[in-house]
């Protein structure tokens, strides 16, 4: 399941990685480029 700030995520320059998911349905997505976090709920 991809939500809409994946995919605002990878559109911008760099690499995008889901670093993890944990049992709360949150997903930490990293911008490897930008080096800016956040976590999210997918």
């Amino acid at each position: 399941m991809l939500t809409n700030v994946f995919f605002d995520c990878i559109k911008r320059d760099g690499i995008v990685s889901v670093a993890s998911a944990n049992a709360e349905g949150q997903a930490h997505i990293a911008n490897t480029w930008n080096k800016k976090d956040r976590t999210v709920n997918l």
